[in-house]
C-alpha cells in the first residue's frame, strides 16, 4: 500500500501534464483552423475587389474599403480618380496570376499578387507583383481601398504608357 502511495503524486503529475498537452494542441489546432478560415476569407476579399476594379464597379469597390479609406475620401473623388487611370486590371487568367497572403495581426493583413494590367491608352498589356493592406472590420475583411489609387504605380510605366509616336515629324 505504501508503494502504490508513492507513485499516485507521480501518476496524477503525469496525467495532468499530459491533459496540459492534450489542451495545448486542441489549442493549436483551433488556431490554425482560424488562420486557415482567415487566409481563405481574405483571399476571397481580395479577388472580389480586384474582379470589381477590373468591372469598373468603382462605387461597389469603395463600399467595400476599410473605414479609414471610405473617412479620408469622397465616394465621388476616388471613382473619379479611378476612371482617369491608364491601367486596368486584365481580365480572365491574367488578372491574377499568382496571390500569397500573410497575416500580420488578427485585424491586418497583406495580399501579394502578380497581376496582369492592360492599358486603356496603348492597347498594351504589362504583369507586375503588387502588395495590398487588407484589415478585419465590420466582421468581415476590408481592402485598403488607397492601395487602388496609387498601385501600379504608373509613373513607372511612363513608356509603356505613353501614347504610341506618330510616323510624322
Amino acid at each position: 500500500m505504501e508503494t502504490r502511495s508513492r507513485h499516485f503524486p507521480l501518476l496524477a503529475q503525469v496525467m495532468a501534464l499530459l491533459g496540459v498537452l492534450g489542451w495545448g494542441a486542441q489549442s493549436l489546432q483551433a488556431q490554425l483552423q482560424s488562420a486557415e478560415t482567415d487566409m481563405i476569407e481574405i483571399e476571397g476579399a481580395f479577388r472580389e475587389a480586384v474582379s470589381l476594379w477590373a468591372s469598373e464597379r468603382f462605387e461597389s469597390l469603395w463600399e467595400r474599403a476599410d473605414a479609414a479609406t471610405r473617412k479620408s475620401i469622397p465616394q465621388e473623388q476616388f471613382v473619379f480618380t479611378l476612371r482617369q487611370r491608364a491601367l486596368r486590371p486584365a481580365c480572365c487568367f491574367r488578372q491574377i496570376q499568382e496571390l500569397a497572403v500573410t497575416i500580420l495581426t488578427p485585424e491586418d493583413a497583406i495580399v501579394k499578387a502578380k497581376m496582369g494590367f492592360d492599358s486603356k491608352t496603348r492597347g498594351t498589356t504589362l504583369d507586375t507583383t503588387l502588395t495590398f493592406s487588407l484589415r478585419k472590420e465590420e466582421g468581415g475583411w476590408r481592402v485598403v481601398a488607397r492601395d487602388f489609387l496609387r498601385l501600379p504605380d504608373e509613373t513607372l510605366h511612363r513608356l509603356f504608357l505613353a501614347p504610341p509616336r506618330s510616323g510624322r515629324r
